[in-house]
């Protein structure tokens, strides 16, 4: 009875002890488990922060071309200022160049109309010398009468008479002092 009592002991022993080596088991298994868990959790963590880091610097990379969108921009200003300046420029130097020629052809037009009448009292000074002139010329005296003298024969042909000879060039009409000493030009105009 004893030693029934033993083995049946022994079997509840040996079925406990069973138990216990499942259930050891078993924990390893969780434990396995867990590990793998944290380790896939951590591969998770460190692409998580891989892609962090890549989202970081493409935030790098759009800050620094919107920085330089913002350098062209004001480049692209500074530029459109300086042209706007140099065409003011240039309008001011046409509206001085346009005065300087609306000055220089009133001072033509002035030296047209001078020189117009200086040539009309040149014209009108002339025209009282000559009249001055007529009128200081004596006038001719009228033929006294002579006795009726007879008239030469005629030269033989062939031969001129003395102080007839032709001369070599045909005698020069008389012109006064006055006229020689003033000769008078037509002004040139001016352009």
């Amino acid at each position: 009875m004893v030693a029934k009592n033993k083995d049946e002991d022994l079997a509840a022993q040996l079925e406990r002890a069973k138990s216990n080596v499942m259930l050891v088991k078993v924990l390893e298994n969780q434990d396995k488990t867990a590990e793998n868990h944290q380790e896939t959790l951590a591969n998770q963590l460190q692409s998580r922060a891989n892609q962090a880091k890549i989202l970081a610097d493409v935030a790098k990379v759009l800050n620094n071309q919107a920085k330089a969108q913002g350098n062209h921009e004001k480049m692209l200003k500074a530029h459109a200022a300086m042209q706007a300046s140099q065409a003011k420029m240039y309008s001011l130097l046409a509206s001085v160049m346009t005065n300087q020629l609306e000055i220089q052809e009133g001072q033509a037009k002035a030296q047209v109309n001078l020189s117009a009448q200086l040539f009309g009292q040149a014209k009108t000074h002339f025209f009282l010398e000559t009249l001055v002139n007529a009128a200081k010329a004596p006038s001719p005296k009228a033929p006294s009468p002579k006795a009726a003298t007879p008239k030469k024969a005629p030269a033989p042909k062939g031969k001129v008479p003395k102080g007839k000879e032709p001369k070599g060039k045909a005698a020069k009409p008389k012109v006064s002092k006055a006229m020689k000493a003033k000769k008078y030009t037509k002004p040139k105009r001016v352009r």
